[in-house]
């Protein structure tokens, strides 16, 4: 709030408080009148608003006018300001005078707190840009290199990007060439057919040809396959025995009273050609779950419905999510 706005409402204060006890009911009622920016106006310009039909308020806004021109000796007023007893009536209009006080102070705060924090946005954008700019800068600069006859020869993405036709047309001729040559250092081993599961390996072996001894050593890339294959051939030898794979699913949803024979004799009933086994994996007070393993040949006919009783829930068993990770656990197929 400025001073002319701080000197304004403390004359409206004191004068309503100096005012004739018969004048001050009719002032305090036609002020409790006005509205929040009617009343902001009366007290920064001095200016009657136009709702105001009362002789007695316009009077006083004069008086209020002239003695705002005059010099007012502040030690006088104070003296008889503090001699003077408060009137009930004029208790609101003060009230709603300090109140809207407050709020100009608040409002004033708050214009420059947003200057602030505007110039500080437009000096954080300025900075941003010109560090964009210098990291643009940086980053295109042209790499150069000499070649045996001491020609400069720009970057491939760079003269890519910002080079001539000309100049992407030599590069074209510079790539051929260096592809047709038989004699390169880089020699990379391309497979087809190569499975999904693949693992690279790279290592460093020396050139064997005579001419390229003096180049240094050759990078070349090893793929193998990591996939499982499964045996074909027939076992002559009766102990020589193979464990099939096996399958497990988690069986939850199931009653309390329920036990892991009950669960394996109505596998057993549903599917008679599916040897199952069961163990119950947790109990609490009202449901109960279970492992079952099955074999892995019959995968196409476990995730029938018909199967498993109905309303319980079956699906994958999680080993990561249902052991504990101190636990080891070993799983032989």
């Amino acid at each position: 709030m400025s001073v002319t706005e701080n000197k304004h409402l403390n004359l409206i204060t004191r004068s309503i408080k100096m005012a004739e006890c018969s004048e001050i009911a009719v002032l305090t009622s036609e002020l409790n009148k006005l509205k929040k920016n009617e009343l902001i106006d009366l007290i920064l310009t001095f200016k009657v608003p136009m709702s105001v039909t009362s002789d007695i308020l316009v009077k006083y806004i004069k008086k209020l006018m002239v003695s705002d021109k005059q010099p007012v000796n502040n030690e006088k007023f104070h003296d008889s300001y503090s001699n003077l007893n408060y009137c009930v009536q004029c208790e609101g209009s003060l009230k709603k005078l300090d109140q809207i006080k407050c709020e100009l102070d608040t409002m004033s705060k708050l214009t420059f707190h947003l200057e602030k924090r505007t110039q500080e946005q437009a000096d954080l954008i300025a900075l941003l840009k010109q560090f964009k700019d210098l990291n643009f800068e940086t980053n295109n600069t042209p790499s150069c290199s000499k070649n045996s006859n001491s020609t400069l020869i720009l970057n491939s993405s760079h003269r890519a990007q910002f080079g001539s036709t000309e100049d992407n047309k030599n590069l074209t001729k510079d790539n051929n060439s260096k592809d047709n040559n038989p004699q390169k250092n880089f020699n990379e081993v391309l497979k087809t057919n190569i499975p999904k599961q693949t693992i690279k390996e790279s290592r460093y072996e020396r050139s064997t040809n005579s001419e390229d001894k003096n180049r240094g050593n050759s990078l070349y890339k090893k793929r193998y396959n990591n996939k499982a294959i499964i045996g074909s051939n027939e076992i002559q030898n009766k102990q020589f025995k193979i464990v099939p794979r096996q399958g497990f699913l988690h069986l939850s949803r199931i009653g309390n009273e329920i036990k892991s024979d009950d669960v394996l004799n109505f596998l057993k009933k549903s599917a008679p050609d599916i040897n199952f086994s069961c163990e119950e994996w947790h109990r609490n007070d009202r449901v109960s779950t279970y492992k079952v393993s099955f074999p892995m040949d019959k995968i196409n006919q476990i995730y029938d419905p018909a199967i498993w009783p109905k309303g319980a829930e079956v699906r994958r068993f999680q080993f990561r999510q249902n052991f504990q990770k101190d636990t080891q656990v070993t799983v032989n197929i």
